[in-house]
């Protein structure tokens, strides 16, 4: 009973478009109140927040954001796309592959999915369509590329995630690499075998001086950032530092750049500090709810519970887990995200973990089917966003990440069958 009432206060809150920290927070206390006592519930509300927000590991959190304002302030991350179409120049689907390429800078640096799609719909698409190629394919590869900011380190749904279920974060950035690259590597195979039946124009020659010229710019634009990447995951793979202090590394590294490009200024450094401050906050509402709601779980016992249940089922682990990223993918068609991981981690970790399987693995895999909803129908955001940016219409676009999601899902249900393809990388760290 005490549960039903719990769910139900959520599920209307969130119906009436309470944000999901609120939402949590005052369906966790309800919770405790039916489940407890008053005293138990305001010992709850009165000690979790602070708690919380004191939480070193959340550091990681604002200093990855600033890194990506002041890295898209820089101007490195708008000729991502551009240096890496030089690259590709001479190969079939070049421009979709600088595109799948350019999605994967963009995760490293910036751990936002939206902004991504954003980025890549106002700068690859346009050049994709001119160049021959399907504009379902274009809008569908850039939506689906996007969400790579989910996985690839800094990402905010990983940290998110460990922060919740008090996984180490150091292990989850670092056992996304794998994951990301595997998915990149899919997305350009799936984009060849479309190029098969939608063929494009030939990419254009160019003259010697102009390639040589970009060359240079390649050189210019791609070293700076691939240090940037590579001192920040290094400084966390080797153990050198934590991953607040190579987060902060990389904030001070963007700064630079920001620098080095002559595009620093007071009000840019205001507005990277006021957006980080708006991001950061937000998400630590969010885990705050979550964690009040979480101590409902615990001490109403609804968690042990389920995973006694679970236990005397005696099904088959694979199936128990297939039953789990099922509810994953479909609650990605109707949720946010980190509201997904916030609602669900503190009833489906205990249970995994039940079967003897690794969080850290868990938490990629549920990662990665949160991102598939990001691109499918009715609310997949990117599909949204890129539908916008572009001026074209949702059912095309709908209808051209269908191929590329697919491919994702395969990495999805390699992964899950397969947890050493997650967890090798992490097992190498210092």
């Amino acid at each position: 009973m005490t549960l039903t009432v719990t769910l139900i206060s959520l599920f209307a809150l969130l119906a009436i478009r309470v944000p999901v920290a609120l939402a949590t927070s005052i369906a966790g206390f309800i919770g405790l109140v039916l489940s407890a006592d008053l005293a138990t519930a305001m010992s709850v509300i009165g000690t979790v927040p602070m708690a919380q927000a004191a939480t070193y590991d959340l550091l990681t959190i604002p200093m990855f954001i600033l890194m990506a304002e002041l890295v898209v302030v820089s101007g490195f991350a708008d000729d991502l796309f551009d240096a890496l179409h030089l690259v590709f120049r001479r190969v079939r689907g070049g421009l979709g592959i600088a595109t799948v390429g350019a999605g994967a800078g963009l995760a490293a640096i910036s751990g936002s999915s939206v902004g991504s799609a954003a980025t890549l719909a106002g700068t690859a698409v346009p050049q994709m369509v001119r160049k021959g190629y399907s504009p379902r394919v274009a809008t569908g590869l850039v939506a689906v590329v996007g969400t790579l900011a989910i996985m690839i380190p800094p990402s905010n749904g990983l940290i998110i995630y460990g922060l919740i279920s008090q996984a180490p974060i150091a292990d989850l950035l670092i056992a996304g690499i794998v994951p990301g690259i595997i998915t990149s590597i899919v997305l350009v195979i799936t984009l060849q075998l479309l190029l098969i039946k939608f063929p494009v124009n030939p990419i254009e020659e160019r003259n010697d001086a102009a390639v040589q010229k970009s060359r240079w710019r390649l050189a210019a634009t791609m070293i700076p950032l691939l240090f940037l990447f590579l001192m920040v995951t290094g400084l966390v793979f080797t153990g050198v530092s934590t991953p607040v202090e190579a987060a902060a590394v990389g904030a001070f590294g963007a700064l630079i750049l920001v620098i080095w490009n002559k595009r620093f200024s007071f009000r840019v450094l205001r507005d990277a500090l006021f957006g980080t401050a708006r991001v950061t906050a937000m998400i630590t509402f969010i885990i705050i709810g979550a964690k009040i709601f979480g101590h409902y779980f615990t001490v109403s016992g609804v968690t042990q519970s389920i995973v006694t249940g679970v236990a005397d089922s005696m099904m088959p682990n694979f199936v128990i887990l297939g039953v789990i990223l099922l509810v994953y993918l479909i609650l990605g068609l109707i949720m946010d995200q980190t509201a997904i991981v916030v609602l669900t981690v503190p009833i489906t970790l205990p249970i995994v973990e039940g079967l003897g399987y690794d969080p850290i693995w868990f938490g990629i895999v549920v990662t990665l089917a949160a991102e598939i909803g990001l691109v499918s129908p009715p609310f997949g955001l990117n599909v949204f966003v890129v539908a916008k940016y572009t001026k074209r219409r949702l059912k095309d676009v709908f209808i051209g990440v269908a191929p590329f999601t697919i491919a994702v899902l395969l990495v999805l249900i390699l992964l899950a069958a397969v947890p050493a393809i997650t967890l090798w990388l992490p097992g190498l760290m210092s």
